[in-house]
Parts: structure tokens; C-alpha cells; sequence
């Protein structure tokens, strides 16, 4: 027969763990049980946990820190651990989605247009596997506005078709970069008060515009460069006006040397304001003969074609050709002596000729000459 001292004691211990357990349930935080999803799924595996890919990104350097406010240009970020980046922003534009590296050391994308010029903010955003994002300040992008510094010429022709070169920096682009996703191309458009120009090209570095203009009234005109981000608008700075045409040459060629007069026939030629130009050289004496004809004496040149240009008022006209000859003067071959030589030579085979000519018609048939 059991103790019954004995069990009242057990049945207390009992009840005293039982207590203490309770008491750790509903007392203790919530957070002294959670377990981590990914810890219990490694032990399940029979290996270690791995918290790499749980690790934030470490950001570098990045380069280059500035470009041109249409966009388009590649920006590298270097660092580690990357692959978690999923975007990036430029003063809260978002770029173009990155590129990373297979060993997320690099990170590569493609800045958007911006409407102003200066430093703006540039974020990282790194993206986790519950969904969260975290953005990451790296620095500061500058953007540098569009900049014409010549316009060539400034005078065009009321009936279109004058090609005007435009130079500068940040003007228009063809991003090349690599790799090949990357690639694209702003698009350009110059207008002359209004209207748009045509054939619109540009280097690839963004220093050089060329673009035909239209066909507009005489007077002066505002240009303007239409780009993605920031446009260059430039007042007044190129006139439309009547300008001179060749139609034709009489002479088209004729000595180095120069000094041939030629009459060139076309329109728009003025009394007193109207000069002619031979490979950019200016003819010495213009006779404006008529609005549609002139004269103008060849001024001395280099062998070969030249431009032959009519200048009215500092208008061009279309170009022309003049083609410059080098008529070269052969050397003597012999001396003087030898020439008076050869004379004599050839004076005595004619004398001989002249005797024997009389005397065949001094003899009588029959005779024997002698």
C-alpha cells in the first residue's frame, strides 16, 4: 500500500511544473519563440544555414557623375553584393533598369532626360525577398545643360534648303554603350521660328548639329533645338532673306594664272553690294550687268576645281565650280647654234633640189645629163 504523503508530494511537483509552463506561454514575448522559415528549412537539409544572400549591398564608386540633360549616358556603380538592386533614380526619375554583374560587383543602367540642369540625388534601390525595398543614397548626378557656341550661316535663303551648322556641347547624341540592351538614340529637332527643318543629323558626342532650314519670309527668326530634357532656344540669331542663284558660267575654266573675265547669268544680283568669290578668293572687278547677269574677273588660283560662290549683301549663293589649269611651257631641247644648224642644212638640201630641177629643164630630149 502506497504512502499517501508520498503522492500528495508528486502530484505537487506536478502541478508546480505545469504552473511554470503556463506561465511561460502566456507571459513570455512572442518573440523568444519565433523561428526563422529559412534556419529550420537549412537543419532540415543537414547543412548550415547560409545568411549570404541576406546580406545588404555594399555600394563604391560610381562613373561618370555628369552628362547631358537629354540622358543617355551609361552609369556604372561598382560595390558587392549587388544582385539584390533593382532600380535606381535620379532625382526621383527612375533610370533605366539596371544591368548587374554575375558577380553583382557591378551594376550598370542608363540616366533618364531632365528637364533642369545641376546636381541631383542618386538612389539605389535594393529589393528583398519579403517584397520590402530599401533605397540607398550613393551620391550626386550632375546634369549639364545643352550649350551652342556658332551658328553657320546666319543668313538663309527665303526659299529653303540652306544647310545651317549648329556647334556646341550636350546638343544631340548616339549612346553606343555596352552591352548591346543598352543602346538607343535621342531624337533632335531644329525649328526656325516654328517650322520644323529638315535632315536633321548630329555627332555622336554632341558637339555638332546640322539640319536644313525651311521655307520662310525674309526676316529674322528664333532657332530652336528641341531635345528630351532641356531645349536651346536661340533669338533672332538667323535671318531669312532673298538670296543670290548661279545658273550659269560662260567660262568654266581657264589658267592658274587668272585674269579671264566670265559672265555668270542667275538671280538676286545687286548693283554695288554684290561680290564673287573663286575657291574663297574675291574676283578683283564685278560688273553687275542685271539683276540676272554679271561679270567677273578671275583672280589667280591653284590648279584644280574651286567653289565659284555669288556674295550679295553677305548672302551665298549655291555653289558653282571654276576649274583652275596649269599650262606648263615645255624646255627647249637643243642650243641656238644647233637650230641655226639644222636651217642651214635643211636651205642647202633645197638649193640642190632648185638646180636639179632647172637643169632637167635645160636639157634636150635625147641628151645625157651630166
Amino acid at each position: 500500500m502506497q504512502n499517501p504523503r508520498h503522492d500528495s508530494r508528486r502530484w505537487t511537483s506536478v502541478f508546480c511544473v505545469a504552473g511554470c509552463a503556463l506561465g511561460l506561454i502566456l507571459f513570455a514575448p512572442a518573440s523568444s519563440f519565433a523561428i526563422s522559415p529559412f534556419h529550420v528549412a537549412a537543419a532540415s537539409a543537414g547543412h548550415p544555414a547560409d545568411d549570404s544572400a541576406a546580406d545588404p549591398p555594399v555600394l563604391g564608386s560610381f562613373s561618370p557623375q555628369s552628362g547631358p540633360t537629354y540622358g543617355q549616358t551609361a552609369v556604372v556603380v561598382a560595390g558587392s553584393n549587388l544582385v539584390g538592386v533593382t532600380g535606381a533614380t535620379i532625382g526621383g526619375v527612375a533610370t533605366s533598369a539596371p544591368l548587374v554583374s554575375a558577380d553583382g560587383t557591378t551594376a550598370t543602367f542608363v540616366t533618364p532626360p531632365s528637364e533642369m540642369a545641376g546636381q541631383q540625388a542618386l538612389m539605389l534601390q535594393s529589393s528583398a525577398s519579403d517584397g520590402s525595398i530599401t533605397l540607398l543614397p550613393i551620391g550626386t548626378f550632375t546634369y549639364v545643360a545643352p550649350h551652342v557656341t556658332s551658328i553657320y550661316p546666319t543668313e538663309v535663303s527665303t526659299a529653303g534648303g540652306t544647310t545651317v551648322t549648329i556647334t556646341g556641347s550636350g546638343l544631340f547624341g548616339t549612346f553606343t554603350a555596352e552591352p548591346a540592351a543598352l543602346n538607343g538614340a535621342p531624337s533632335a529637332q531644329v525649328t526656325f521660328g516654328g517650322v520644323a527643318g529638315s535632315a536633321v543629323s548630329g555627332t555622336a558626342d554632341g558637339t555638332e548639329v546640322t539640319v536644313r532650314a525651311p521655307a520662310s519670309p525674309a526676316g529674322p527668326a528664333d532657332m530652336r533645338i528641341v531635345l528630351p530634357g532641356m531645349d536651346v532656344v536661340l533669338d533672332n540669331l538667323v535671318s531669312f532673306a532673298a538670296m543670290p542663284a548661279i545658273e550659269n558660267v560662260s567660262s568654266p575654266s581657264g589658267l592658274a594664272s587668272g585674269g579671264d573675265t566670265v559672265v555668270i547669268t542667275g538671280s538676286g544680283f545687286v548693283a554695288g553690294a554684290t561680290g564673287v568669290m573663286f575657291g574663297g578668293v574675291p574676283s578683283p572687278v564685278v560688273d553687275v550687268l542685271s539683276p540676272s547677269s554679271l561679270s567677273a574677273v578671275v583672280p589667280p588660283g591653284v590648279a584644280g576645281v574651286a567653289d565659284l560662290r555669288v556674295v550679295v549683301q553677305g548672302a551665298l549663293s549655291n555653289a558653282s565650280s571654276y576649274q583652275y589649269l596649269d599650262i606648263t611651257v615645255l624646255p627647249e631641247t637643243g642650243t641656238a647654234s644647233s637650230g641655226l644648224a639644222v636651217g642651214a642644212l635643211l636651205a642647202m638640201v633645197a638649193g640642190v633640189l632648185l638646180r636639179v630641177i632647172s637643169r632637167r629643164r635645160d636639157v634636150a630630149p635625147g641628151d645625157v645629163m651630166s
